[in-house]
């Protein structure tokens, strides 16, 4: 069964919906419009964990741990292959997509991957922040797009201090 709950976020931010199912964390996302959510229903056990991990995120404590029931809902073979990189990227570092890139053209054993193609992956990452999509960015460490929102990009880069161009 479905459970969606509100995370409240530090001011800067819009805040997070979590979905869990079946005893496990299926999605994290920004909230854009408050009126188009799901019935929200009361704190549960299953969205603890990621309650605890954003607490400490937003905390500057640097979590150094993910939560075991981390499965995101409805991603491809690829998007998995690419959150996998993602989830390697440490706190107040940032990687690019043309790097990201070659890494999945070399695991694959092919001469060539599309940053795009890593962009559209990227963008398809249903737990925002505990999978740190937020830490990618363009070429010559520019500012670019988040499914998120440009502003909770940005917010999550200074929080974790990671310099970036605009």
């Amino acid at each position: 069964m479905k459970h969606f709950e509100i995370y409240k976020t530090p001011d800067e931010f819009n805040d997070l919906l979590i979905q869990t199912e079946d005893g496990a964390i299926r999605s994290i996302a920004f909230i854009e419009d408050p009126n188009s959510l799901p019935k929200i229903e009361e704190a549960n056990l299953d969205a603890a964990l990621a309650r605890h991990w954003l607490d400490e995120y937003f905390a500057k404590k640097r979590p150094t741990w993910l939560p075991n029931s981390i499965q995101p809902a409805g991603v491809s073979v690829f998007t998995k292959q690419v959150i996998s990189l993602l989830k390697k990227i440490p706190y107040g570092e940032a990687t690019t997509y043309g790097k990201l890139a070659k890494i999945v053209a070399q695991n694959r054993n092919i001469p060539y991957m599309s940053s795009q193609a890593i962009g559209g992956a990227v963008g398809r990452n249903p737990i925002v922040i505990l999978i740190p999509c937020h830490r990618v960015l363009g070429k010559k460490n520019e500012l670019t797009g988040y499914h998120g929102g440009l502003k909770n990009k940005e917010g999550l880069l200074k929080l974790e201090g990671i310099h970036y161009e605009k």
